[in-house]
């Protein structure tokens, strides 16, 4: 019909102009901005994920107001009141435009969230061919055929629908994360005050696979407490499926309370005493454990300003890059999460780790510890002194060291990201030494501490990757025994 032909012209030559403008951009970026690097790829999936949406949608909700209201002065009105009402709501579903929506990429990690972007910007489009649609049928023409204007309604009311089915499934997504922290946030203050038994060593078999882990941990515990413990609580990842708990060949019966392990031993471990126990388990990573003392709602608003929006992510387990921190829950943990200052599980002590990792060929894992390669692929790490948590990552990593005083100074980055070297041409190994060195003294002065470990590694995380501290833990995850994460190109 006569709306739907001028709609397609509208849209087409908004998109060419935009086409125009990004040619532009892209050749400017080459010629000009030659510091920069060139995101090729940027230029092509950028506008079929916010300007296609957006030209669409807009161009239907104009052409759908213009029908209704016949004064155009009130309709443009009316538009840009809406609009500015659209983004003052909080969250991204209700950015019909895209601009704030979390797509900032990743060259480690990729989208923080593809899945949901794209079902978010689908809904937006289907409500614009819906709008167009409508306005097709409202469109009063002699020569407009009654099968027309069927039709018309019919595309109409199944793009609405369908963007309605979408956007509630989106909607009830979100409502389901917030449940499920409330619930496990319920859960770990309910048996906060369990007993808790002490992991004195923790051997660690790991298997990498697409987006899951199948890892073995072997733990031998210890009841430093002054009263019996008849069951031992632990704190796992609820996106790991616990397959079998033994201790030496016979199966120990074992219940899963969302992110809680609850172990009952054949007898009670009186104090002093020592146990072992081996769990086997398989899966993905649930993030939705690893904030249970965060304001869920108010940390994604945290990392949304005018121009950039950041996903923000506690861990990452994908096909070739992998960030498991001790919030994450990817091994067993005694007692219940730390969820505030009164009930933190202060017990746990210091743990005698041994963790071996098997991952693709071409992947460097990162742990702290001495680590031993042995083939391609496996990974094993074995810590001098007993630590209080441990991390791995897993990546397309490249590394440069420098061995000073007897540590080593290492560096983890993405092997596109050797954006510095060409900055330091001239520096000599003897000019960063003396500079790691001098550092390192003022560093230890100011705190009057040693550095205790032979190694000290900065390694390169994704732009999404966001620790939590809050006011009563004296540290963030990005701080790591060995181990200091930082944003990519940071």
């Amino acid at each position: 019909s006569y709306v739907i032909a001028k709609a397609v012209a509208v849209i087409l030559a908004l998109l060419i102009l935009d086409g125009i403008a990004l040619a532009a951009g892209f050749a400017a970026n080459i010629v000009f901005i030659t510091d920069t690097p060139v995101f090729p790829a940027g230029y092509v999936y950028y506008p079929f994920i916010i300007l296609f949406p957006a030209v669409v949608w807009t161009a239907g909700l104009v052409f759908f107001v213009n029908a209704l209201i016949p004064s155009h002065a009130l309709a443009v009105t009316l538009l840009a009141a809406g609009l500015i009402f659209q983004f003052s709501l909080p969250g991204s579903f209700f950015d019909s435009l895209g601009i704030g929506l979390p797509i900032l990429a990743s060259d480690i990690a990729g989208f923080g969230n593809p899945n949901r972007i794209i079902l978010q910007r689908i809904v937006y489009f289907l409500i614009g061919c819906g709008c167009i649609f409508t306005t097709s049928f409202l469109f009063r023409r002699p020569s407009q055929l009654r099968l027309s204007k069927l039709g018309s309604i019919v595309f109409a009311m199944v793009c609405f629908a369908c963007a309605g089915f979408i956007g509630l499934s989106l909607a009830v997504q979100s409502s389901e994360d917030l449940t499920a922290h409330r619930e496990m946030l319920s859960l770990s203050v309910q048996e906060a005050d369990q007993p808790m038994v002490s992991v004195a060593d923790c051997i660690l078999d790991l298997v990498h696979e697409n987006r899951e882990i199948e890892a073995t941990a072997s733990l031998r515990l210890r009841n430093d407490s002054v009263v019996p413990i008849k069951t031992y609580f632990f704190s796992l990842n609820p996106g790991l499926t616990v397959l079998r708990v033994a201790c030496g060949t016979a199966s120990i019966p074992y219940t899963r309370k969302l992110h809680l392990l609850v172990i009952q031993p054949s007898s009670s471990l009186p104090p002093g005493a020592t146990d072992s126990l081996v769990v086997h388990y398989r899966g993905t990573i649930d993030e939705r454990v690893c904030t249970l003392d965060v304001d869920v709602a108010g940390l994604k608003l945290k990392h949304k300003n005018m121009f950039t929006t950041i996903e923000p992510h506690s861990a990452f387990l994908t096909p070739t890059y992998v960030l498991l921190t001790a919030d994450a829950l990817w091994y067993p943990v005694p007692g219940v999460p730390d969820i505030s200052f009164d009930r933190r599980s202060s017990g746990r002590g210091f743990v005698r780790f041994t963790l071996r990792v098997k991952t693709k060929s071409g992947l460097t894992a990162i742990s702290p510890g001495n680590v031993k390669q042995n083939i391609p692929g496996e990974w094993e790490f074995i810590p001098e002194y007993p630590l209080p948590r441990i991390s791995l990552a897993i990546g397309r990593y490249e590394k440069k060291a420098i061995t000073v005083d007897g540590i080593e100074y290492a560096v983890f980055y993405h092997h596109k990201h050797n954006f510095f070297s060409p900055y330091f041409p001239d520096l000599t190994q003897k000019e960063i030494s003396d500079a790691i060195r001098e550092e390192k003294n003022i560093y230890e002065s100011n705190l009057k501490l040693d550095y205790p470990f032979p190694r000290f590694s900065i390694v390169e995380t994704p732009i999404q990757y966001i620790s939590h501290p809050t006011f009563w833990k004296l540290y963030g995850e990005s701080i790591q025994p060995e181990i200091a994460l930082v944003p990519e190109k940071g």
